[in-house]
């Protein structure tokens, strides 16, 4: 799921999210991956410090989701609200994707992503309350990167209490466009909206 770009986490600043769903292109792979056992529950508690510990398989898997407290902000209303008239499945992927988008910025700030993207590789396999994106996405300093993450929301199903992620290297730029990856940069809602439109008309599906 794509978002607009996030401040820099040491920035006082609020962050303001908005929700498009871009219409995906058919899938290229199935969805035969089943939902790994190893995701864990992880205390969610908020702490003084984002701790990020990493497993033996190289998955980052941080002590303190960031989701909730980006959303909680005065100027996120709309998206809270937008979250609860969505299906499960729906708030589930788009609540990942946020908490992707944090983490990735929280672990190096370098690299704030600008566009994440959860299935351009490989479909996300669900299931319940969790979810594992092996073919993810994320575009930060005009290239592409691939990232593996996995998430698992709360038993009420409104909030991420465990997130794990890996990043990957770039993705080759003849690659690009087979996997519907976009070359321009996208820095706001709007650019979004317009790639949303662009992927509907590429795939013959009326606006």
């Amino acid at each position: 799921m794509p978002f607009g770009p996030l401040a820099e986490a040491e920035d006082e600043e609020e962050v303001s999210v908005t929700f498009v769903t871009i219409e995906r292109p058919p899938p290229s792979l199935t969805k035969e991956a089943a939902i790994a056992e190893e995701i864990k529950k992880l205390d969610a508690k908020a702490t003084s410090e984002v701790e990020l510990v990493a497993d033996p398989n190289g998955m980052i898997r941080p002590k303190q989701m960031l989701s909730g407290s980006t959303l909680a902000q005065g100027n996120n209303q709309k998206a809270r609200l937008a979250l609860k008239e969505i299906a499960a499945d729906e708030r589930l992927e788009q609540l990942c994707a946020l908490e992707a988008m944090e983490q990735i910025q929280v672990h190096d700030k370098s690299m704030a992503p600008d566009l994440l993207l959860s299935y351009p590789f490989e479909e996300v396999a669900m299931k319940g309350n969790q979810l594992i994106a092996r073919g993810a996405t994320f575009f930060a300093k005009k290239k592409w990167y691939y990232l593996q993450y996995e998430c698992e929301l709360s038993t009420d199903g409104k909030e991420v209490s465990a997130f794990a992620f890996k990043i990957g290297n770039p993705v080759p730029r003849r690659m690009w466009e087979s996997h519907n990856l976009v070359e321009e940069v996208i820095e706001s809602a709007e650019d979004i909206e317009r790639y949303n439109d662009k992927t509907r008309s590429e795939h013959g599906e009326a606006r």
